[in-house]
């Protein structure tokens, strides 16, 4: 008796007074009119009745610098992550250390790591054209919500930023 349009039977149904713009002109639902403020008030009620409190969902211990420390070699090349601008997809290049840092000046730090307290090393890397100059910046919403990804210009500042 559920979706079917005939008398005595429950169906939610949207009135188009214009089908090609779909300018909704009335809503039905389970056969009955319903007005938009109404709807409104009713689906706010329920969503705050619905949605947990949000706690911290970090559970792992606090870092330090040592833990994002990428020991280099003096004239060895290393892989470096390249953003591209507005894009999903990634470039990669090699780049030289020497003792004043790398060849290129927009080379920045990337680790992640994990969220749950499973005391995991994090895996780090380099990341190029990301524009960033100081600081750093972590974050726990990213393609993987299951970790923390942070990305800096220092060991210092990614722990920084990851505890906060």
């Amino acid at each position: 008796h559920l979706g079917l349009l005939a008398p005595g039977k429950q169906a939610d149904i949207v009135l188009l007074s214009d089908a090609r713009k779909v300018t909704v002109q009335q809503v039905l639902v389970k056969g009955e009119p319903i007005d938009a403020q109404t709807l409104q008030a009713e689906e706010s009620a329920r969503l705050a009745q619905s949605a947990p409190p949000y706690g911290n969902t970090i559970a792992r211990r606090p870092v330090s610098a040592s833990d994002f420390a990428l020991q280099f070699t003096p004239g060895k090349r290393y892989r470096v992550i390249d953003v591209i601008h507005n894009e999903l997809i990634t470039h990669s290049h090699s780049s030289v250390y020497s003792e004043n840092g790398f060849d290129r000046d927009d080379v920045s730090f990337i680790a992640v790591l994990e969220r749950y307290g499973q005391r995991l090393a994090p895996a780090c890397g380099l990341l190029g054209g990301f524009g960033l100059n100081e600081g750093a910046l972590a974050a726990t919403v990213s393609h993987d919500s299951h970790n923390i990804v942070v990305i800096g210009r220092s060991a210092e500042e990614m722990a920084l930023a990851v505890n906060q």
